[in-house]
């Protein structure tokens, strides 16, 4: 182990600022390779120097010259790019993405624009009345009493403090994503969940939500935010997702993340002709017609996919494959049930069975292993 461990959160932030310099060169794909490797770095499990030149590469997007890089980062080393990055273009510039609706890019068009080179400097601006975006100024101001990330359990208190008034002493369907749920070390914003089969009950929701607001950012039937008082003048953004109880399970894994862990998802439904969304598992039948097959609970999509569930404090970029039948049907599986008997389709859902033999009973079929249901089942459906 070396001498010097600098933390994940630290090494991140050099990597979107080597994105950032990327971006200010006009290379794009550069720079969204090195975002990507930020994300992956800020969700490890363990301190980035105690893994090996392998074992980073082994992360879907990393190759060998980005793990190399982040060892040497993560040892407390400075590459040589990144200094000279830092000194033709200042990295307090970064700071602006503080602002409300700000990503990297903007601010860098800000900067060129008005030419602070600091968060601290436009606010300056903005309290001398120097600059003129009206729009800009409201949210530069609304930033300065963000309280930025704050410790995963002072969030913990927010957010219990929310469900308790949202439910109005009733049972809710209400969770916390994010990073919250992941149990990171800090949060930026929390991200609430809340799904009913009645729409009175979630209007209701809704207006407590807005009411419970310092002040209110957006409302929509869907999605709300507003800036949460935490203390005496320090806010927080939060925002209400409003999902059909259908979809709930496909939600929760969307909005929990991490992001490396929703695309490892994504790659394996598309080993298996699926579509993953946050609206669910889905297939198409022979008329290119969608076909709900999971997604009313978290268990269902795993499942679905052939995929161990996964505890979300553990959820990164590798998945653990499940290897016993019953819940790993072949690839082709749902692809087949889908063009042959789309109504069938319903039958084999993880959600209203896990156990294949049964399927494979219905239709009349009585091998069941992985390698031969599928064309068992193709052929018992050819003769019905």
């Amino acid at each position: 182990m070396p001498a010097i461990s600098v933390p994940n959160q630290r090494v991140a932030e050099l990597l979107r600022e080597m994105a950032y310099a990327r971006e200010v060169e006009g290379n794009a794909w550069s720079a969204k390779a090195y975002r990507h490797a930020a994300g992956i770095v800020n969700d490890l499990a363990r301190p980035a120097s105690e893994y090996t030149h392998k074992q980073l590469c082994a992360f879907d997007g990393i190759g060998r010259k980005l793990a190399t890089l982040i060892r040497s980062m993560a040892e407390g080393h400075t590459p040589k790019e990144l200094q000279q990055a830092q000194h033709d273009f200042p990295p307090s510039v970064l700071t602006l993405t503080r602002i409300v609706g700000v990503g990297e890019k903007r601010a860098i068009k800000l900067y060129r624009k008005y030419g602070y080179p600091s968060y601290d400097a436009l606010l300056d601006a903005v309290e001398k009345n120097l600059i003129p975006d009206k729009r800009l100024c409201d949210a530069v101001r609304a930033s300065a009493r963000l309280t930025g990330r704050v410790p995963w359990h002072t969030a913990s208190r927010t957010v219990h403090a929310l469900v308790e008034h949202l439910s109005a002493g009733r049972k809710l369907r209400i969770q916390a994503v994010g990073s919250y749920r992941r149990r990171k070390d800090s949060v930026g914003d929390i991200d609430l969940l809340f799904t009913s089969r009645f729409p009175r009950r979630t209007r209701n929701v809704q207006r407590r939500f807005l009411a419970a607001g310092d002040s209110v950012i957006s409302s929509g039937d869907y999605k709300s935010s507003i800036y949460y008082r935490i203390g005496d003048s320090k806010l927080i953004r939060v925002d209400l997702l409003v999902v059909d109880p259908s979809a709930w399970g496909a939600a929760l894994c969307y909005f929990t993340g991490s992001a490396a862990h929703n695309i490892a998802l994504r790659r394996r439904a598309i080993e298996f002709g699926l579509v993953l969304n946050e609206h669910g598992v889905w297939a198409y039948d022979r008329n290119g017609d969608p076909i709900r097959v999971a997604g009313s609970t978290e268990r269902s999509v795993y499942n679905a996919l052939g995929v161990v569930p996964t505890p979300p404090v553990y959820r990164t970029g590798r998945l653990r494959l499940q290897t016993y039948f019953p819940l790993c049907p072949h690839p082709d599986f749902y692809r087949t049930v889908a063009c042959a008997a789309p109504d069938l389709l319903q039958s084999v859902m993880p959600e209203a069975t896990s156990d294949r033999r049964a399927v494979a009973s219905m239709v009349g079929v009585r091998r069941y292993s992985a390698e031969n249901l599928t064309i068992d089942l193709l052929e018992a459906l050819n003769q019905q």
